[in-house]
């Protein structure tokens, strides 16, 4: 966030640049303008998507993604793992008591 010394700063280039009180009304005017129109382009935007996304099972769709997700972390495990030493197999005859 910007000081406020850093304010006046930028205010005094804005004057310089926009010759002063001349056009900085209409300057204004335009940015206003401009955040009016990019709002309500948002929200059909927003309205648009909504539409498009009814019917649409979201849960089962979060949960594919999720156990894709968790089958790659698992193929990357396996592939970057070191291969584990194989232990000395013991005899598979059972050893007797005495």
């Amino acid at each position: 966030m910007p000081g406020p010394l850093e304010l006046v700063v930028l205010a005094i280039i804005v004057l310089i640049l926009f010759g002063g009180y001349k056009r900085l009304p209409a300057l204004g005017r335009s940015a206003g303008k401009g955040a009016r129109v990019g709002g309500e382009k948002a929200k059909e935007l927003a309205g648009m998507a909504q539409k498009k996304t009814e019917g649409i099972d979201s849960k089962s769709i979060a949960n594919k993604a999720g156990k894709g997700l968790r089958e790659a972390k698992e193929l990357k495990q396996v592939i970057t793992d070191p291969i584990p030493e194989k232990k000395p197999a013991e005899s598979s005859k059972p050893k007797t008591e005495s």
